[in-house]
């Protein structure tokens, strides 16, 4: 049903033009695609290479052929057991064209008890199809079918699913595989020697402060945030951690 949208292009398919009448119709949320169904005598294009081979029909298609695939029309009919084959004979020298005859040739329908039945049935709900022929103006059938289909397949699964990130507000709590290796330094360290005496002991307060636990798991929780949004960058994180004193 989504094909009632959107066209291909042979540039990244290998499949060419729209599923629907015109370029206005193939931006518009609707029955349309399956109308198509039967509106159309659907031959085959591109018999001569399976890697492209789709659907068009038999009259003017202009800049934008129409056009479906495989996987569209078997939704109707049975084109496996029928291959070559028109999808309305009864449209004559429609289904003769691009040097295909196959005016006798109908593409078949599913049999009573096919496991396929059951789609060929919901095409002709979701166009429409009159007894009488043409179709109705009701796009409820399809409308409602897309919107329990779409909302199972969004929400499979929804509810296994945790939270990536612990809300800045609480401590986050995380789970390791495996204990970080820190880098060992390869010898003693050398340090400095002052060449001068010692200066005499500031009489300022020192530049460093005292947070609590919960202040500091605060602060913790929210790098964890900045270093997923922005990368995790554990080091620089490790390095600002460590300037603070519980």
């Amino acid at each position: 049903g989504a094909h009632t949208i959107g066209r291909g292009n042979e540039d990244f398919s290998g499949h060419h033009g729209i599923w629907v009448d015109t370029e206005a119709q193939s931006v518009v949320w609707n029955k349309r695609y399956y109308e198509e169904f039967f509106r159309r005598a659907w031959i085959p294009r591109n018999r001569n290479d399976p890697a492209v081979q789709d659907w068009t029909w038999g009259g003017n298609n202009g800049d934008s052929p129409r056009f479906f695939l495989n996987t569209d029309l078997c939704l109707a009919f049975d084109i496996e057991v029928t291959f070559p084959c028109c999808s309305d004979t009864s449209q004559g020298q429609n289904c003769d064209r691009n040097g295909q005859v196959l005016r006798n040739t109908q593409c078949a329908s599913y049999p009573a008890g096919s496991p396929r039945e059951e789609f060929a049935d919901a095409v002709e709900l979701f166009a429409g199809l009159r007894a009488g022929g043409g179709f109705n103006n009701d796009n409820t059938p399809f409308f409602s079918a897309f919107a329990s289909a779409w909302g199972k397949a969004t929400t499979n699964g929804l509810g296994d699913l945790v939270p990536l990130v612990s809300s800045p507000t609480s401590s986050p709590t995380r789970t390791s595989s495996a204990t970080p290796t820190l880098p060992q330094p390869t010898g003693s360290p050398t340090l400095p020697q002052p060449t001068l005496s010692p200066t005499s002991k500031p009489t300022n307060s020192p530049a460093f402060a005292f947070v609590s636990e919960q202040e500091y798991d605060a602060i913790d929780a929210d790098i964890a945030a900045l270093s997923a949004a922005f990368g995790n960058d554990n080091i620089s994180r490790a390095h600002f951690l460590g300037g603070i004193v519980r």
